[in-house]
């Protein structure tokens, strides 16, 4: 049976979720909110229990059912009256897990106004541009970080328990710009600090969900004072004579800002069922927007990533995206985003093209697919070889190396196959200085042309020796080879 609410905040989001929580029994706690010295015993409390468990937390393993009993039991009623998702994220209850395993699915939409606009300002945020990758679509506006917890947490030897700073900084927002009741934008925060709880391991996981409810505690006691409270000309002020204020700039990062896809090989041609991953460099602790177009311009499907890390990187691995999900043939991509660079509007680009291909084999070509290294397996340091292989007309084949202990050393991509489906080996010559001394794993990731799949296989080992000693004066080799590059005769195809 689900928890029932008591004015439950998060019971609106948990009925567009679509998603029955159960709910298991747990021992006593406070009946009433904290004082503020029972807060700060809370804090402590949890620290301590986590110390407790810092063998687990760094080396991996269980926690023991006491130690998820008293995180929580430690939590105060009213917290579970109000996010009835708690219990069940502590105990590790899949469900609970899959309601908020991406915070960028359920972000929330502009409102018809923010609750402070001065009367005949323009909706939803007066003179300010909105920002579709923020919750509300609220304006940007400064990092101030989190209030009632430090916005990071590590345990240990740098293990990191928790990263608020994105979820803090959209409640920041949330406060300044009104878009919602002051309820909503608590019950925010704790879904955002989840999405990242989410991310941790197992182990980390049920600290991490009980910083979250201790988040929400202090926002929700103490932070009445600061709801609305920020005054803005040109929203919920008069614009003066000098004009509109510009927004804060935002925090300077190490690369410049842009979105791309990461695809199979950098393809571009894709069959249904392949997964790729999307990734950016934005605004610090902002969002993406990808959208995906078929060749009249309909919208066929988004997908909003996760915040950027403090570095305003999307990372990618999280941000996973199947084809199943588009129609055949020619696929815009736009990305929509708010650069660092410029802190008062967001860009919309096209930044991609796609061809999508139904599979089981749209090219014929005269040779099964594969992708081999020709010279070797045993090879002098220094020595050139060639990549080459047969796949899907005009793809391109990405050569990877990896070293004894599975540590990636360099990557090769080829020219596109040309219409026979050769990757043609002459300009594909790859010198093996760049290798180091010992045995070299060659990966391969190409398209397949029989079934217009992705693939990824070893193709091949190198061993790789040190190269010999120079000839002593008057003995040199008088061919051009000199035992560093290949003299035998080159693939024919």
């Amino acid at each position: 049976m689900s928890r029932t609410t008591a004015g439950g905040v998060v019971l609106a989001l948990l009925v567009a979720l679509a998603v029955a929580i159960p709910s298991a029994p747990r021992a006593a706690a406070m009946t009433s909110w904290p004082s503020e010295p029972q807060y700060a015993q809370m804090q402590s409390d949890l620290a301590s229990v986590e110390s407790a468990n810092q063998q687990a937390i760094e080396q991996g393993g269980t926690l023991s059912p006491a130690t998820i009993e008293y995180l929580v039991s430690m939590l105060p009623d009213p917290v579970f009256q109000q996010i009835p998702l708690a219990d069940d994220l502590i105990r590790g209850d899949p469900a609970a897990l899959a309601a908020v395993t991406h915070s960028g699915a359920t972000v929330p939409g502009c409102p018809p106004a923010g609750l402070q606009l001065l009367a005949g300002f323009p909706v939803p945020y007066g003179f300010y541009s909105t920002n579709p990758t923020n919750n509300w679509c609220m304006p940007n506006g400064p990092d101030n970080g989190c209030n009632f917890l430090p916005d990071t947490r590590s345990a240990g030897f740098g293990v990191e328990i928790y990263d608020f700073r994105a979820a803090c900084r959209q409640h920041d927002n949330g406060y300044r710009w009104v878009p919602a009741s002051r309820t909503a934008v608590d019950a925010r925060i704790f879904v955002d600090a989840v999405a990242d709880c989410n991310t941790r391991n197992p182990v980390i996981r049920p600290f991490c969900y009980s910083w979250a409810a201790v988040l929400f505690t202090g926002v929700f006691l103490f932070g009445f004072s600061a709801y609305g409270d920020a005054a803005r000309e040109g929203y919920n002020r008069p614009v003066p004579a000098s004009g509109v204020p510009p927004l804060e700039p935002a925090p300077t990062c190490a690369q410049s800002s842009h979105a791309r896809l990461v695809t199979p090989g950098n393809t571009t041609t894709m069959s249904r069922g392949t997964v790729f991953n999307l990734t950016g460099v934005v605004r610090r602790h902002n969002r993406v927007l990808f959208e995906f177009f078929d060749s009249s311009w309909n919208l066929a499907a988004t997908h909003l990533t996760y915040f950027s890390e403090h570095n305003c990187v999307v990372h990618h691995e999280r941000e996973a995206f199947n084809t199943n999900r588009l129609p055949l043939g020619t696929v815009f991509v736009t990305a929509t985003y708010a650069a660092w660079e410029q802190n008062e509007t967001v860009r919309r680009q096209h930044i991609s093209t796609l061809w999508i291909t139904a599979g089981g084999g749209t090219t014929t070509c005269n040779q099964p697919t594969h992708a081999w290294v020709y010279g070797g397996p045993t090879v002098y340091q220094g020595t050139t070889v060639y990549l080459t292989g047969v796949v899907r007309r005009y793809s391109q084949i990405t050569f990877d190396f990896y070293d004894a202990d599975g540590n990636w050393i360099t990557r090769h991509v080829t020219q596109p196959a040309r219409d026979n489906c050769v990757v043609h080996h002459e300009p594909e010559w790859f010198s093996t200085w760049r290798l180091p001394i010992g045995t070299v794993r060659v990966n391969a990731t190409f398209l397949e042309w029989e079934t217009d799949q992705w693939l990824t296989r070893q193709v091949g080992t190198l061993t790789i020796l040190a190269p010999p000693p120079p000839p002593p004066p008057g003995e040199e080799d008088p061919t051009p080879c000199g035992g560093m590059r290949i003299c035998e005769p080159y693939p024919t195809y």
